[in-house]
């Protein structure tokens, strides 16, 4: 359990939005990670058929997605001063 624990966190900065967000095995698909921010993966991939093949939530988990990060931004802000949060749904 430990190397799991005791691992640091990467991040990865959303370049459309400027703010850093947590690069993990939740929002990891081929190789690139989706940015909770814009919806955006982060380095772009290929175009093609391998952007369309990519995960992205439905509009209504969108949304909600998109709610619960910016209420986490401000607890994070409000109470640790500071940091990185991120949140990812998925069905």
């Amino acid at each position: 359990l430990e190397p799991y624990v005791t691992r640091p966190l990467q991040l990865k900065r959303d370049p459309e939005n400027n703010l850093y967000f947590v690069a993990c095995e939740y929002n990891c698909d081929g190789g690139t990670h989706r940015s909770p921010w814009s919806n955006a993966y982060v380095p772009a991939p290929p175009g093609g058929e391998a952007e369309e093949a990519l995960f992205r939530p439905s509009e209504r988990l969108r949304r909600l997605e998109e709610t619960f990060n910016e209420v986490f931004d401000a607890y994070k802000t409000m109470y640790y001063d500071g940091g990185v949060s991120s949140v990812y749904l998925w069905e």
